[in-house]
């Protein structure tokens, strides 16, 4: 959890941010309607991505409950990204340390489908 709390509206912009990445990753690597990979967007505050021919490999992705943190899970492992108020109010990702860009997320959440 971010040590200074988030507007609901900015987590919303920075979680929309994270699914147009993913979208827009899953689009670029995985071309076409026989694409292995499929992107789901379900109403503002989750997506979900799996493998058409495994779906138990999933990727569940949604922005919890209070704004402060975005959930991601597979079948096998769950973790969060949390929210960093930086400079002039801007709000990023944290992970590991680390702020993350919604870009360099995407492909952390992507990972076990990119290989």
């Amino acid at each position: 959890m971010s040590a200074n709390p988030v507007e609901q509206p900015k987590a919303q912009a920075v979680f929309v941010g994270l699914q147009s990445a993913v979208e827009k990753l899953v689009a670029e690597t995985f071309p076409g309607p026989a694409a292995p990979v499929s992107f789901h967007r379900e109403p503002s505050r989750h997506f979900f991505v799996y493998r058409k021919i495994r779906p138990s490999l999933r990727l569940d992705v949604e922005l919890a409950d209070d704004f402060q943190s975005i959930r991601f899970a597979t079948g096998t492992s769950e973790s969060r990204f949390g929210f960093r108020v930086i400079a002039a109010g801007e709000v990023r990702l944290f992970h590991n340390q680390k702020l993350w860009t919604p870009e360099e997320a995407a492909k952390l959440l992507l990972a076990s489908f990119l290989s």
